[in-house]
């Protein structure tokens, strides 16, 4: 069972048990009655009966979807300021679609009960690819991109589909060609390119070579590099003060011992905890409580804080859609070669 609530559009999330804003059961009932896709209850097969065997229930507070044989979805007048809707199987896009325009009419907006967020044509648009997803299987090359996935990955996080104001808060300027996954997932994983990959309102950078995206040049590496966590910490502080959150992860299953994992929450660090060579050291943020960190507990936290890579990789294949990726050089590397000159 799924569950929405309608509440009236100026309702804050500080409200949500609460609303402080009237839905009147006049305008609820105008608009159910000229919504040709809505029954009354009490004019359903089952409802007939309920009202013969309790005359007094009050009429008028429930409707059901009246589309083929999907009954089991109703909108609820509480008298509570709100409306309650109730999915008792599967949710579908064109339902749900139907529901959300229902709550624009009545000047309302559609909060999931469980993320207590707000549905919006975003977050629509992602569950009609996420449906529009579930039909279509992966090709060779394309499950080759997932198993690479599996072996090892560093990337950055950031919930967002602007991927220009990121890469200006990072202050870089790469040179961006655009290509398909599959022939590229090898040279971010394994070489020198680091690919952009946006679906629905969530990027990752990623790549083999990631974490050197914040410095511009050998230089600047070489005079950071003492400080490359405190360097991180600032990038995602200030990543997670125009988008909310960022984040980064890695880890390598070819050494188990490698795995960290860093976050920041609207400009605030929060908990990063990074491992090498056996040796690891936590930072602490707002979260003064160690994480135990590994690939299992990496993904977990990636999908908490928003999608993870394979999730969004998925996406895009099934979808058909480009990624943009940049040749990013390996400063450490470049740097030992250049000592031996």
């Amino acid at each position: 069972m799924k569950t929405y609530r309608l509440y009236k559009k100026g309702v804050e999330k500080e409200n949500y048990y609460s609303p402080n804003i009237i839905i009147t059961h006049d305008e609820f009932t105008s608009l159910v009655e000229s919504s040709d896709w809505l029954i009354w209850d009490e004019l359903t097969v089952r409802g007939i009966e309920d009202y013969k065997k309790y005359p007094s229930l009050r009429l008028k507070t429930t409707a059901y979807v009246n589309l083929e044989d999907l009954m089991f979805i109703s909108i609820e007048y509480t008298g509570l300021n709100y409306c309650m809707v109730t999915f008792e199987n599967k949710i579908s896009y064109k339902i749900l679609k139907l529901i959300f325009e229902f709550a624009e009419k009545l000047k309302c907006n559609l909060w999931d009960r469980d993320t207590l967020e707000i549905v919006n044509d975003s977050s629509l648009e992602a569950f009609r690819i996420k449906e529009e997803n579930r039909g279509i299987k992966l090709t060779k090359e394309q499950s080759h991109v997932l198993e690479s996935l599996d072996d090892q990955c560093r990337w950055f996080y950031i919930p967002t589909d602007d991927v220009d104001a990121v890469l200006k808060i990072l202050n870089i300027q790469p040179k961006i060609q655009e290509g398909d996954i599959t022939t590229i997932i090898d040279d971010a994983q394994r070489e020198n390119k680091v690919v952009i990959a946006t679906f629905t309102g969530h990027t990752i950078i990623f790549g083999c070579n990631a974490p050197y995206i914040s410095y511009p040049d050998l230089k600047s590496f070489l005079a950071k590099e003492e400080q490359q966590s405190a360097l991180l910490k600032d990038v995602l502080n200030n990543l997670s003060k125009t988008f909310g959150t960022a984040a980064y992860f890695e880890y390598n299953n070819d050494d188990e011992l490698i795995a960290s994992l860093a976050w920041s929450s609207k400009g605030k660090f929060v908990y990063g905890r990074f491992t090498s060579e056996g040796e690891g050291f936590d930072i602490f943020g707002t979260q003064k409580k160690p994480m135990e960190v590994n690939q299992m507990s990496i993904i977990k936290t990636a999908k908490k804080l928003g999608m993870t890579p394979e999730d969004i990789l998925i996406g895009i294949m099934k979808q058909k859609m480009p990624v943009r990726y940049f040749t990013q050089p390996h400063w450490y590397i470049e740097s030992r070669l250049t000592n031996r000159k």
